[in-house]
């Protein structure tokens, strides 16, 4: 399939439209699409149920909390986004295609007349561009719909009950700040060992923050820059985690 992308310069110019409240931009000669030629191109229909997943999401925070959700709640909500976008476009089109920018630009500030701009919209208090995958490729992974897909692409595993199950765990920001930022988190082996050894089978983190950022994270880190985790096992992992940790909370 081939998907449609856009450049940085247009979705900025329809990113400040709706953002002043005004309406989508004529799209004609502004739109690319990468995927092999004759193939059918991607439909917007398409993502029509992904939309209504996302809208099931919003109006189940909007039913608790019809003054506006609590900004502590944020990265769960991310942590519900995953299964149905990574399903959704995991179907319709390849990691190499879904990797390049153009198309979260797209996704995020064109398809269906900014819907799914509304959507990043309600997900955050202030408007920082980078969430609509207005940023560089490398940073890519800093806007909302490319990280929670990402997060389904790297945790995926159809030998588990529950597939799914590494990819929801954990909130967006911790996902952000604590995998997806660092060196380590490109390890899958390490990422399981390390959700499991953050958080009980419940959801709920036994570790705090604050000791996770000034002890443990600093601790991987020294202890990766001399080695690596990419050719341990979940339990050596898990042994090198324990041993790091016990050492920092001595």
């Amino acid at each position: 399939m081939r998907i449609p992308l856009v450049s940085e310069n247009f979705a900025v110019s329809q990113w400040n439209s709706y953002a002043a409240g005004g309406d989508p931009l004529p799209i004609a000669g502004q739109i690319d699409y990468l995927g092999p030629d004759g193939e059918q191109v991607l439909n917007e229909v398409e993502l029509e149920d992904l939309y209504e997943d996302l809208e099931s999401v919003r109006f189940k925070y909007d039913s608790q909390y019809p003054d506006g959700f609590p900004k502590s709640l944020g990265g769960r909500i991310e942590s519900e986004l995953v299964v149905p976008i990574h399903k959704t476009l995991s179907s319709l089109a390849t990691p190499g295609q879904l990797s390049h920018v153009g198309f979260w630009r797209w996704l995020s500030n064109v398809a269906h007349r900014g819907k799914f701009w509304q959507f990043i919209d309600w997900r955050f208090e202030e408007r920082q561009q980078v969430n609509w995958a207005i940023t560089s490729p490398r940073n890519l992974k800093e806007s909302l719909f490319f990280r929670c897909w990402v997060r389904g692409e790297k945790m995926y595993n159809p030998e588990l009950p529950d597939p799914y199950r590494y990819a929801k765990m954990g909130t967006g920001d911790f996902w952000r700040s604590h995998i997806l930022r660092q060196d380590f988190g490109k390890d899958r082996a390490f990422v399981e060992a390390f959700l499991d050894f953050n958080f009980d089978p419940d959801g709920t983190r036994h570790i705090s923050d604050t000791k996770l950022r000034k002890n443990l994270i600093p601790a991987v880190r020294a202890w990766s820059s001399m080695a690596t985790f990419s050719q341990l096992s979940y339990d050596e992992c898990t042994e090198v985690l324990k041993r790091l940790w016990e050492a920092e909370d001595s």
